[in-house]
């Protein structure tokens, strides 16, 4: 039986990768389920945004439209908010009506409106870390700001998951 490896076994970080799904992205009504917010440690950074794009560009084909124009209206109304605040976004289209392309905002603040807001659509916020700790604080200022809790990977990295999660 083998073990995972402990902190001191373990090699060079591997380079990102990133598997985004249409259904992930589906905004069509209220799932707050789907992975949309990414903490990522800042040597992994640009290279998980750099693929997040590709493959946010990617999972758009066949993606359906919002509940509403309505929807797509506050989700448009709330990026706004975000890039005037400071953030950077990055789209994978135009709005036409209820559809919105999907995108990704970066340079995301925890004091800022989107830090702490649900974007029901399919735009992603990424956030850097400086190391794990650091990490963990992140994902817990989303947890409490958005009542979820921390996703974890396959093995072994979930064991990096678990251990951020017992952080107070």
């Amino acid at each position: 039986m083998s073990r995972p490896p402990d902190d001191s076994e373990a090699g060079p970080d591997p380079e990102p990768v990133v598997v985004i799904s249409a259904a992930a992205l589906d905004g069509s009504g209220p799932v707050g389920n789907t992975a949309r917010r990414f903490v990522v440690l800042e040597h992994l950074y640009d290279g998980f945004v750099g693929r997040l794009s590709a493959a946010l560009l990617e999972a758009a084909d066949g993606l359906p439209p919002l509940a509403s124009e309505s929807a797509a209206t506050a989700l448009e109304a709330q990026v706004v908010h975000a890039v005037a605040e400071g953030a950077t976004y990055t789209s994978m289209g135009e709005r036409h009506g209820a559809w919105f392309p999907p995108g990704l905002l970066t340079g995301v603040e925890p004091h800022h409106a989107a830090f702490g807001e649900e974007l029901l659509g399919p735009i992603a916020i990424v956030v850097p870390a400086a190391d794990e700790e650091h990490a963990a604080d992140l994902a817990h200022r989303w947890q409490d700001a958005l009542r979820s809790r921390p996703r974890q990977a396959p093995e072994p990295e979930a064991d990096q998951g678990r251990r951020l999660s017992r952080r107070p």
